[in-house]
């Protein structure tokens, strides 16, 4: 993924993602700087393809589509503004959101 400029982020999370077990089988880092174009690496939660791309997603919910199994994943709402800020390429076992702007 590209250097990320924090400055401008509008959207940023660094999250795993569940399959239709609820087991936390996939990730996803994803950023926006507009909230409309967002960047992503994503390890599917369904077939373990990793993949990276950008998408333009003007509304919510988010969706990522693997372009191996073609199964969507939802990106969940942020938990709100208080959520503890972290740089979304770090890569640990915490899945709080991270912000740095809404």
């Amino acid at each position: 993924m590209e250097d990320i400029d924090f400055d401008r982020v509008e959207y940023a999370s660094n999250r795993k993602l569940p399959n239709d077990d609820g087991e936390m089988t996939g990730r996803i880092k994803i950023f926006s700087y507009d909230n409309v174009n967002f960047k992503y690496t994503m390890k599917c939660p369904y077939c373990g393809e990793e993949q990276e791309g950008s998408k333009e997603m003007p509304n919510r919910p988010y969706y990522i589509k693997c372009k191996e199994c073609e199964t969507s994943s939802l990106i969940r709402k942020l938990k709100g503004s208080g959520s503890k800020v972290k740089r979304p390429d770090q890569d640990d076992d915490d899945d709080t959101d991270k912000v740095d702007k809404i």
